[in-house]
C-alpha cells in the first residue's frame, strides 16, 4: 500500500513536469515558424528590391554605379 501511494505521487509529479515542459516546446515551435516566415518575407523584398532596381536600370532612372550602394 505504501509503493501504490509513492508510485501515486510519483506519477503526479511527472505529470506536473509534463505540464510545465510542453508549453516551453509549444513556444519554441512558435518561434520556429515565425522565423520561417520572416526568412521567406526577407527573401521576398530582396527578390522585389533587386527587380524594382533592374526596372529602373532599364528605364534609365538608375545607373549601374548606384547598385554598389543599393546593395551592399
Amino acid at each position: 500500500m505504501l509503493w501504490d501511494l509513492y508510485q501515486q505521487y510519483r506519477i503526479g509529479q511527472l505529470k506536473e513536469k509534463l505540464d510545465r515542459a510542453q508549453p516551453s516546446t509549444t513556444g519554441d515551435a512558435v518561434a520556429r515558424e515565425a522565423l520561417l516566415r520572416l526568412e521567406e518575407k526577407l527573401d521576398r523584398l530582396a527578390l522585389i528590391s533587386r527587380a524594382m532596381f533592374e526596372l529602373l536600370q532599364a528605364a534609365g532612372m538608375c545607373y549601374r554605379d548606384d547598385s554598389a550602394a543599393a546593395f551592399t
